[in-house]
């Protein structure tokens, strides 16, 4: 197991909502702690260890409420999760790129892709190919909370290449990625 998939299964939404001060009802709700509101609309799910706002529509699991909450990266999300809830998980570090080389790579990387039926059998290549879109799919993910534009003036150039489109294929890729990795022989 990996140290992403022990956190989610070591740590729910409730602990990690009471951990950082905010406690929710019976029912898992509190006020968002996203958006302005007089009524609670964050909703905690014990069972999936997720979490749901009704009101401004964010969601994820209890590293993407930590990355959101604390404003944090990926990696330092995971990290503090370790660290705040003494799981002792050990981590490798992880090479960071900037846009442009991320984009040169996902060119390639693409060119593999179109191949994937010649590599099927190869679990190794699927593999390094799943972990690539992976961390681009972060680096997406974190450049989108980044460059959020407060109005349509200051829209940066990086937001507009790391979102829309290019995100939802680049989670499709994932999914497809992760199916092969894990159909049975």
């Amino acid at each position: 197991m990996n140290n992403i998939e022990t956190i989610k299964q070591s740590v729910s939404m409730i602990d990690v909502l009471n951990f950082y001060g905010l406690r929710p009802n019976r029912q898992g709700f509190i006020p968002c702690p996203f958006h302005r509101e007089k009524t609670a609309s964050f909703k905690a799910y014990e069972n999936d260890k997720g979490f749901y706002c009704f009101g401004c529509g964010e969601n994820g699991d209890v590293i993407d409420f930590v990355m959101k909450y604390f404003n944090l990266h990926f990696n330092d999300a995971l990290k503090k999760l370790n660290d705040d809830f003494n799981l002792g998980l050990k981590f490798k570090r992880i090479n960071t790129y900037n846009a442009d080389e991320m984009h040169d790579m996902l060119k390639n990387k693409e060119e593999n892709l179109k191949n994937i039926n010649r590599v099927k059998d190869d679990k190794r290549e699927i593999k390094e190919l799943y972990d690539f879109y992976c961390a681009y799919h972060r680096f997406c993910i974190y450049i989108k909370s980044k460059y959020k534009p407060k109005n349509i003036d200051d829209i940066n150039p990086l937001y507009i290449k790391c979102t829309g489109w290019r995100l939802r294929y680049i989670e499709s890729i994932c999914i497809r990625l992760f199916e092969e990795l894990t159909r049975e022989e």
